[in-house]
């Protein structure tokens, strides 16, 4: 299923490291991933502050109505072999591999975001791997999906099985609404951009939406775990930090694509 990322040949689990039969090896962290990014791919992901951030907002379980969607979507297709692409800190993926009775694996570039996902479970294979580069077999999995991450729909269509599932998770128009109407002087709609799927059909569309409250701790680690934190007014983000609480609508779009040849 895995292959070195060295010399494309099949790895094989032995004790606590990964083997190639080229006589490449990766050792298993003791946090449980195991890291097959090579030196000449960029290495980026989230930092381990935005990770931190990450983490605490997920454990007080705020995208829960996400995550239980997902779940229900990715059920229903009963798929054997599961791929999280851009993993994250695990949120979604422990939560779909508890769900389901299917080998489930976590791909992401951020060790910082793996060492806390890994520690968590070990019903999911982790590894630190470049998404667009993912050291997969050709055809080999049944479901990959990907919640709020960079597309590569090549090399999903190239892991996919013949009929594979994609399922995109991403924001809705009014995700985080409120949030830049504080931030920022005008706030704005999220655009809904189309995926560009050459060799897959779109198959469904689900829309997730909801109201939380937050209190100021958790405005903070929302604010961190987007891209506004980079490119955000420092009086914008100021005004949001002074907020003792605050009612976020969180809106999601689901697509489901099939692939089709």
């Amino acid at each position: 299923m895995l292959l070195c990322p060295n010399c494309q040949k099949p790895l094989y689990k032995e004790d606590k490291s990964y083997r190639c039969p080229n006589g490449h090896s990766f050792d298993i962290a003791k946090e449980g991933y195991v890291n097959l990014l090579v030196h000449t791919q960029k290495k980026t992901g989230d930092d381990k502050d935005m990770v931190k951030a990450r983490f605490e907002f997920f454990k007080k379980d705020f995208y829960h109505p996400l995550k239980e969607k997902m779940i229900e979507l990715i059920k229903a297709y009963d798929p054997k072999i599961v791929v999280d692409e851009g993993c994250g800190e695990g949120y979604y993926t422990n939560a779909i591999a508890d769900a389901l009775n299917a080998e489930v694996y976590g791909f992401d570039m951020s060790k910082h975001a793996l060492k806390r996902a890994a520690k968590q479970t070990d019903k999911v294979t982790y590894c630190a791997a470049n998404l667009f580069y993912m050291p997969l077999d050709d055809q080999s999995v049944d479901l990959v999906y990907s919640i709020f991450t960079p597309l590569s729909m090549p090399e999903n269509r190239r892991i996919l099985k013949e009929g594979g599932i994609f399922i995109k998770a991403g924001p809705h128009e009014r995700h985080l609404y409120e949030l830049k109407e504080v931030v920022y002087d005008k706030a704005y709609l999220n655009p809904l951009k189309e995926v560009k799927a050459d060799g897959f059909i779109k198959i469904g569309e689900e829309k997730v939406e909801a109201l939380i409250k937050l209190d100021n701790e958790d405005i903070r680690n929302l604010f961190m775990m987007t891209p506004y934190v980079h490119k955000s007014p420092q009086e914008g983000i100021q005004r949001l930090y002074d907020l003792s609480d605050l009612k976020v609508t969180i809106a999601f779009r689901i697509e489901i694509f099939k692939k089709n040849s």
